[in-house]
């Protein structure tokens, strides 16, 4: 008996473009080898419909490996998820490679404010980050 397991990659994508997302996700939930082939899918659907929220998952667990690829996608590193950037949460939670890895695109905007008009170097100075928020001014 066919197993959807053994459908090639090509066909599993092609199948995966046209499902919304609750079923993309169930589907990738389904086995452990679905969740690794449709990672890339996933990661393009959340950013085309969810805001790029991975992207700051990513940047609150530390996981450079995983937010330097979303950005490969084309995540938006300027988002806001509930009331921060990206840079924000990364001077609140991450590493200086994370920090680095942010501070290092083009697109970022680094003057952007959240609704308490809170900047990136607001947070830099008030998570302790001196010399990344020495290296703004």
């Amino acid at each position: 008996m066919p197993n959807i397991r053994d459908v090639p990659n090509e066909l599993l994508l092609w199948i995966v473009s046209h499902l919304d997302g609750s079923a993309l996700f169930a589907l990738a939930r389904s086995c452990k080898d679905f969740d690794f082939r449709l990672q890339p899918s996933i990661w393009k659907y959340n950013i085309k419909f969810q805001n790029s929220n991975i992207l700051h998952l990513a940047v609150k667990d530390d996981n450079v490996d995983l937010a330097a690829a979303l950005l490969q996608h084309n995540a938006n590193i300027n988002a806001f998820y509930r009331g921060k950037t990206p840079l924000m949460r990364a001077f609140q939670y991450s590493s200086a490679a994370m920090r680095e890895l942010l501070l290092n695109r083009r697109e970022l905007d680094i003057n952007i404010q959240n609704q308490a008009r809170e900047t990136a170097l607001w947070y830099a100075i008030h998570y302790g980050t001196y010399s990344t928020a020495k290296s703004f001014l």
